[in-house]
C-alpha cells in the first residue's frame, strides 16, 4: 500500500543551493489512496459508535433519557462551535483553515489534537448516558473536521513540492541576473534553474509544447531583468546588452524594455554626446568663453602639442568624470598629467587653491591653464603674457613657458602666427627662420593687427562607439536616439552659460562685498587674475577697488619703488612713518623669518627708518625682562643700527633703545661678555628699583684722563705723518666735542664704561677719515661713508672733485693735495632725510711766505658727488667683460658640439643619447645668441662727458646700487654685527680656510645640469644692479637658472662667512688659522721639491750665510705649501680675491723665513 510522505520525512529536503530534491516518487493516485484509507478508519470508528447508540435506543425511554438527549444536543452545539473556532481561529490567533503554504502540514498534528481536545472537554461534562448520545450525534461533525484537516495537509504537501521547484528556478535566475556581464557564470546559473523547471514539468506531466513555452519565458525574463539591472548604472551598456542577446528576448519583453529604458537611454545619450563633444574639441574650439583672445592663441598652441582631448591621461587612456582631477597615472604613463593641457595633480591643486575652480571640466581646464601660464610668465619675466602675445614675442613666450609645457618648444613662430590669425609674415632676405628666430618679429615690424581668434564652441557629435551601437538598432529608433543625444550639446551649453553667469555674478558680488568692507587682504591682482570674471566685471571692480583703496594703491607704488631701490620717506614726518609701516606690512606678509630680515634691512637702508611694528616688537621684548627675549631684541636692534645710524631714534624712546644696543655691542665685542651676560646686565640696570648715579668727581677725573690720542684711536688714525687739516687747534676742538658728548652720556648711564661706550659709538658716527682730497684727512661726515666704492675704489670721487674744481676756477694746475672739503651747514638735515651730505670746497696753497692760504670756492654752494657717471662706466666695463667672456664660452661650447658631432659620425650614431639634429639645433641657437650678444655690445670706449660742474647743485644720488650691500665702506665688524661666538664662527672659518671643507660645502656641488644651455636665460640681466654684477667673468659661464641660483647662493654664503669671521674678531682669525693648519696642503712634501744637496747648500751658505740659507729654503717650502692651499681655495670659492691669496703666500713665506733664521 502506498505511503504518503510526511513533511518531516528525511526523504524530502532542501540542499544549501536551494535545490529542492524529492527522492520519493509520489503520484496523485497515491495522495488519493492515502486520504481514502484515513477516512475509512474514521468511518469504521463512527459505525461502531452508531451501533452502540442503536442498541441503547431499544431501551424504554424515560425522563432521564430525555434529559440526557437534551444535554447531548447542547453538547453537540458547543462542540460544533469549538471545532469552528479551531478551523477559523479567534481574535489574533489564526485558525487551521486560514493557514497557507506549509502551514497545514506543520500544524496538522496540533489540529487533530485540538479537535480531540474540544470533543473530550465537551464530552467529559456529560453523564455516561449523555456521553453515548453525544458520541452518536457528534460523530459526523468530528469526522468532517478531521477530514478537512487531512485534505488540507495533503494539498499543502503537493503544493510545497511544486513551489520548491519553482523557488529553486527563481533563485538561480536571480543569481544569473546579478552577473549579466559574466556570461559563463550567467549560463551556469541559468542551467541550474532550467533543471528545476524540467523537474517541475515532469512532476506535473507538462506536454512538450508547454515545457518549451515555460522555458522560453524563463530565459527571456532573465535577460530582461539583467538588462534592467545594467540600466540602473549604465543605460547605454544595457542597450548594447539587449542587442547582444536579442534572440533570448520575447517580443513582449523587448517592447517592455524599450518603454522602461527610453528615458534613461535618452538622458545617457545626451551625457555621452556632451562629454564626447566637449572632450574632443577641435584646436580652435574651447569651452570657456570669457577669456581674452590672447588666451585662445596660447591655449590652442598648448593643446595642439600636449594632449588630444580634455579627457586624456598621461600614457594613454581616458577618464570619464570631470568632477575632479583623476590624479592617477595613465596606462603606460609616468605622471598624473591629465586633460587637454597636461596638468598633473599637484599643479592642479595649486591652480584650484588660487582660482577656486570647482571641478576639472573642460571650461575649468581652459581657465586653469590660462591662469598658470600668466602666473609663471609674470614670475619669470615680470611682464604681461597677454601683452606679449599681442606684441608677437613668440620666442620669449616659447622659451619661458617651455619648462611647463614642453610641446611649446616644438612650435615655430609661423605656427604661433597662424594661431593668432595673422597673415603669414614676409621674412626679410637673409633672415634666419625656425625655432628661436625673430623672423616673424622682423616681418611684423609694423604694428600688429588685432588677434583674430575668438572662442568657438565645440561641435555636437557622437563618439564612434555610440554610432556603432546605434547602427545595430532599427533606423527609426537609431535616428530618434541620435537626435536626442545631439540635442543635449546645445542644452548643456545653455546650462553652462547660465551657471557661468551665476558664478560670475556671485564672485563679483563677493569681491564687491570685500571692497565695501575694506578687506585689506584683497589685492588688485586677485581681481585682475581671476579667470572667471568677464572683462567688463574686472574693469568695474578695478575702479571701485582703487577708489576704496587709495592708500593701498600708493603703498603698492611704494613697494615697486622699494623693489627698484628708489624708496625714500621723510623719517621725521608722521606720513613718512605711516607709509614706511604700510610698505613693511606689504612686503613682509607670508614671509618666513629668514626671508623677512633681508627685506627689513633693505627697507631700513632705503628709508632710514625702522618700521614701528619692529620697534614696538623690540620694546615689548625688552620690557618682558625674559633673558632670551631681551637678548634677541638687543641683537636685532644692534643689527638694525649697523644698517642705519638714525633708524632707532625715529621711534618712541628710540634713544634709550639705541643706547641699549650700543652697550650690548660694547660688552660683547669689546669687553668679551657673552650675549647672555650682556642681556642679564641690561635687565639689571633697567630694573625700576635700580637707579645708580655716577659721582661727578669720577666723571671729572675720567674727562681729565681723555686725550687727543684717544680721539685719534676712535678714528683709526694710528701713527704717522700729521694729517692735512688736523692741526693742534682742530685736534683740541675734536677733543672738546668728544668730552661734551661723554659728559651728556654720563648723566644717564649706570656707570662710566657704559657712558664711554655710548660716547665712542656716537662720536664715530660723526667723524672719520677721507682720502678724497689726496691725503688722509679727518673730517665730519666723510664722503666715503655715504657714497659707494666703484670698481673696489674711491678714486672716482677724487677725480670728480679735482676735475670739477679745475673747471670751476679755470685753473688746471690744481693738485689733489691742495684741496680741502667740509660738510655744508645742512649736512645733518640732508643725512636725516636720506640724502648724502653736501660739501664746501677750499683750495689750500702755500703763499709766498710758505704758509698755507685758504681760498673758498664759490661759497654758498654745496658740492655733491655724483656716482651716476662712474657707475655707468663701471657697469659698461663689467658688461663688456661679461659679453667678451660669454662669447668665448659660446665659441668653446660650439667647438665641443662640433667635436661630439664628428664622434657620432665616426661611431655611426651608436652609444649616444644626443642626436645630430639636436646638436645642429643647439649650434644654430648659439649662432643666434652670439649675434645678439655682438649687436648688444657697446664698443665705444669714450668716457661720458660731464656737462655740469660738480660745484652746482647736482641731483642727489638716491638709488641704491645694491639693495643687499652697504652704501659706502663696510662698517667695522664690532659696529656692524654681533659677535657670533666661538661656536658660530667654526663653520665659516673652516669653509674659508680649509680646502676639503670648502669643496664639500660648495653650493654649486648640487647642480646636476650646470652646462645645459637655456637660450632665453641672461645672467647679466638677472644680476644687473646687484652685488653679483661685480663678477662679470663668472656670470658669463652660467647657462641656466639652476646654475645661477647655486652660484649666487655660494657667493652669499662666502660673504656671510666673511662677515661672521670679521664680527668675531680674534676668535675668527684664530679659528681660520686652525682650519688652515689642518688643511691637506700641509701634507704636501715641499722638502722634496727643495731638497738642496750638499753642493747647493754650500753655495747658499757662501752667498747668504748659514742662517740665510736656512731662511731661503724654509721660505721657499712655506710659500709652496701656502700657494697650493690658496690655489685650492681659489678654485672652490667665488669671492676670494687674488690679493688675499698673494698676501697669505707672502705671510707664510715670511713666517718660515723668520722661524728658520731663529734656529
Amino acid at each position: 500500500m502506498p505511503v504518503v510522505p510526511t513533511y518531516e520525512d528525511r526523504g524530502i529536503r532542501l540542499d544549501p543551493g536551494l535545490n529542492f530534491r524529492d527522492t520519493t516518487r509520489a503520484t496523485g493516485e497515491m495522495f488519493g489512496s492515502g486520504i481514502g484509507e484515513a477516512l475509512g478508519g474514521v468511518g469504521k470508528g463512527m459505525t461502531d459508535v452508531g451501533q452502540a447508540i442503536s442498541d441503547a435506543a431499544k431501551a424504554k425511554p424515560d425522563l432521564a433519557s430525555v434529559e440526557n438527549e437534551a444535554a447531548a444536543n447542547m453538547a453537540v452545539q458547543r462542540a460544533a462551535a469549538g471545532l469552528a473556532q479551531v478551523k477559523n481561529g479567534g481574535g489574533e490567533t489564526p485558525g487551521h483553515g486560514s493557514q497557507t503554504g506549509t502551514g497545514p502540514v506543520d500544524a496538522f498534528l496540533k489540529h487533530q489534537a485540538d479537535i480531540d481536545k474540544v470533543v473530550k472537554e465537551t464530552r467529559d461534562s456529560l453523564s455516561p448516558a449523555a456521553q453515548l448520545l453525544f458520541d452518536e450525534k457528534a460523530g459526523p461533525i468530528v469526522y468532517d473536521a478531521k477530514k478537512q484537516g487531512v485534505e488540507a495537509q495533503a494539498q499543502a504537501r503537493k503544493s510545497g513540492i511544486q513551489e520548491g521547484y519553482w523557488a529553486g528556478a527563481t533563485t538561480f535566475r536571480d543569481q544569473a541576473v546579478e552577473v549579466p556581464t559574466d556570461e559563463t557564470r550567467y549560463q551556469n546559473f541559468m542551467a541550474l534553474g532550467l533543471e528545476q523547471i524540467e523537474r517541475l514539468g515532469f512532476l506535473q506531466r507538462w506536454p512538450p509544447e508547454h515545457m518549451e513555452q515555460v522555458t522560453a519565458a524563463y530565459i527571456s525574463d532573465a535577460r530582461k531583468r539583467s538588462t534592467l539591472t545594467l540600466a540602473e548604472t549604465d543605460p547605454i551598456k544595457a542597450l548594447n546588452y539587449s542587442l547582444d542577446h536579442a534572440a533570448d528576448l520575447s517580443s513582449a519583453d523587448r517592447m517592455a524594455l524599450h518603454d522602461a529604458m527610453k528615458p534613461a537611454v535618452d538622458a545617457a545619450m545626451k551625457r555621452e554626446a556632451v562629454h564626447y563633444s566637449l572632450a574632443n574639441a577641435a584646436p580652435d574650439q574651447f569651452v570657456a568663453s570669457e577669456l581674452p583672445p590672447a588666451a585662445y592663441v596660447l591655449l590652442g598652441a598648448i593643446g595642439e602639442k600636449e594632449a588630444p582631448s580634455y579627457d586624456a591621461r598621461s600614457g594613454g587612456g581616458r577618464f570619464g568624470d570631470f568632477a575632479t582631477h583623476p590624479g592617477m597615472v595613465g596606462i603606460g604613463g609616468t605622471s598624473t598629467k591629465a586633460g587637454r593641457y597636461g596638468l598633473d595633480g599637484s599643479t592642479w591643486e595649486r591652480i584650484v587653491a588660487a582660482t577656486g575652480l570647482a571641478d576639472f571640466s573642460p571650461a575649468s581646464q581652459d581657465r586653469g591653464a590660462w591662469w598658470l601660464a600668466q602666473t609663471n610668465y609674470r614670475i619669470q619675466t615680470n611682464r604681461s603674457l597677454e601683452e606679449d602675445i599681442k606684441a608677437g614675442r613668440w620666442a620669449a613666450i616659447r622659451e619661458t613657458l617651455a619648462p611647463t609645457w614642453g610641446g611649446l618648444a616644438k612650435l615655430s613662430d609661423e605656427d604661433f602666427v597662424k594661431l593668432a590669425g595673422w597673415p603669414a609674415p614676409t621674412v626679410p632676405q637673409g633672415a634666419q627662420g625656425g625655432i628661436g628666430s625673430d623672423a616673424a618679429a622682423l616681418a611684423h615690424a609694423a604694428p600688429l593687427p588685432p588677434l583674430a581668434p575668438s572662442v568657438q564652441p565645440p561641435t555636437a557629435r557622437l563618439s564612434p562607439e555610440m554610432e556603432a551601437v546605434l547602427a545595430r538598432l532599427p533606423p527609426a529608433q537609431a535616428e530618434e536616439l541620435r537626435n536626442a543625444g545631439l540635442a543635449g550639446v546645445p542644452e548643456d551649453g545653455q546650462d553652462r552659460a547660465k551657471a557661468d553667469t551665476v558664478q560670475q555674478a556671485t564672485r563679483a558680488d563677493g569681491y564687491q562685498q570685500r571692497i565695501d568692507n575694506g578687506d585689506k587682504t584683497l589685492t588688485l591682482r586677485d581681481i585682475e587674475e581671476d579667470v572667471v570674471l568677464k572683462p567688463d566685471q574686472k574693469a568695474e571692480l578695478r575702479g571701485k577697488w582703487e577708489a576704496k583703496n587709495q592708500e593701498i594703491v600708493e603703498t603698492e607704488r611704494n613697494v615697486d619703488r622699494f623693489n627698484h631701490g628708489e624708496l625714500k620717506f621723510d623719517p621725521y614726518s608722521e606720513v613718512g612713518r605711516a607709509d614706511n609701516d604700510a610698505v613693511w606690512d606689504q612686503i613682509s606678509t607670508w614671509q618666513k623669518p629668514e626671508e623677512a630680515f633681508p627685506l627689513l634691512k633693505s627697507l631700513v637702508k632705503q628709508t632710514n627708518m625702522v618700521p614701528s611694528q619692529i620697534i614696538n616688537g623690540i620694546q615689548q621684548l625688552l620690557d618682558s625682562r625674559d633673558p632670551d627675549k631681551v637678548q634677541g631684541a638687543l641683537q636685532l636692534a644692534q643689527q638694525l643700527m649697523s644698517v642705519s645710524k638714525a633708524d632707532l631714534r625715529n621711534g618712541v624712546d628710540g634713544e634709550a633703545m639705541e643706547n641699549a644696543a650700543i652697550v650690548f655691542r660694547h660688552m660683547v665685542s669689546d669687553l668679551g661678555y657673552s650675549p647672555e651676560e650682556a642681556a642679564l646686565y641690561y635687565i639689571r640696570v633697567n630694573d625700576p628699583d635700580y637707579r645708580p648715579t655716577i659721582d661727578k668727581t669720577k666723571v671729572d677725573n675720567a674727562l681729565l684722563s681723555i686725550g687727543v690720542d684717544d680721539v685719534e684711536s676712535l678714528l683709526n688714525m694710528g701713527d704717522g705723518d700729521p694729517y692735512l687739516g688736523f692741526d693742534s687747534g682742530q685736534a683740541q676742538d675734536l677733543l672738546n666735542m668728544y668730552k661734551d658728548l661723554y659728559s651728556r652720556e654720563a648723566e644717564n648711564a649706570p656707570n662710566l664704561w657704559t657712558a664711554r661706550a655710548r660716547a665712542d659709538e656716537k662720536f664715530k658716527r660723526r667723524y672719520g677719515v677721507t682720502i678724497v682730497t689726496g691725503f688722509p684727512t679727518i673730517m665730519r661726515y666723510p664722503p666715503e661713508a655715504y657714497y659707494p666704492d666703484i670698481g673696489g675704489s674711491m678714486q672716482w670721487m677724487q677725480e670728480q672733485l679735482l676735475a670739477d674744481v679745475r673747471t670751476a676756477v679755470g685753473d688746471p694746475t690744481i693738485k689733489p693735495g691742495e684741496l680741502m672739503i667740509e660738510p655744508s651747514g645742512d649736512a645733518e638735515q640732508r643725512i636725516a632725510t636720506k640724502r648724502p651730505p653736501a660739501y664746501e670746497v677750499t683750495i689750500v696753497r702755500k703763499g709766498k711766505d710758505g704758509k698755507p692760504v685758504r681760498e673758498r670756492v664759490l661759497p654758498g654752494f654745496g658740492f655733491v658727488f655724483d656716482p651716476t657717471g662712474p657707475l655707468a662706466e663701471q657697469n659698461k666695463t663689467d658688461a663688456r667683460i661679461y659679453a667678451e667672456t660669454r662669447l668665448a664660452a659660446y665659441q668653446a661650447r660650439q667647438a665641443q658640439l662640433r667635436h661630439r658631432k664628428n664622434v657620432i659620425d665616426q661611431m655611426g650614431g651608436k652609444g649616444f643619447n644626443t642626436s645630430k639634429e639636436v646638436i645642429d639645433q643647439e649650434l644654430l641657437t648659439l649662432d643666434k645668441l652670439q649675434a645678439e650678444l655682438r649687436s648688444g655690445m657697446d664698443l665705444s670706449s669714450q668716457p661720458q662727458s660731464v656737462a655740469d660742474s660738480g660745484l652746482v647743485r647736482r641731483t642727489p644720488w638716491i638709488k641704491l646700487y645694491n639693495q643687499t650691500g652697504d652704501i659706502g665702506n663696510e662698517l667695522p665688524a664690532s659696529q656692524a654685527d654681533p659677535d657670533p661666538g666661538l661656536v658660530g664662527v667654526i663653520g665659516p672659518a673652516w669653509r674659508k680656510g680649509n680646502n676639503p671643507i670648502s669643496l664639500l660645502s660648495n653650493k654649486e656641488n648640487n647642480v646636476k645640469f650646470s652646462d645645459v644651455l637655456v637660450p632665453t636665460f641672461d645672467p647679466w640681466k638677472k644680476a644687473e644692479g646687484t652685488i653679483y654684477a661685480h663678477y662679470p667673468k663668472q656670470l658669463a659661464g652660467l647657462f641656466n637658472e639652476e646654475a645661477y641660483n647655486a652660484w649666487t647662493a655660494q657667493i652669499d654664503q662666502e660673504n656671510e662667512d666673511g662677515r661672521l669671521i670679521a664680527a668675531s674678531g680674534l676668535k675668527g682669525k684664530a679659528m681660520t688659522a686652525v682650519a688652515g693648519f689642518f688643511d691637506v696642503s700641509s701634507l704636501f712634501p715641499a722638502e722634496k721639491l727643495f731638497p738642496f744637496g750638499r753642493a747647493g747648500y754650500k753655495w747658499a751658505v757662501s752667498m747668504f750665510g748659514r742662517n740665510g740659507a736656512r731662511a731661503m729654503v724654509g721660505g721657499a717650502r712655506g710659500a709652496t705649501k701656502a700657494a697650493i692651499r690658496e690655489l685650492g681655495l681659489q678654485s672652490t670659492q667665488r669671492t676670494r680675491p687674488m690679493s688675499q691669496s698673494i698676501s697669505a703666500v707672502a705671510t707664510k713665506a715670511l713666517g718660515e723665513i723668520i722661524k728658520a733664521a731663529r734656529k
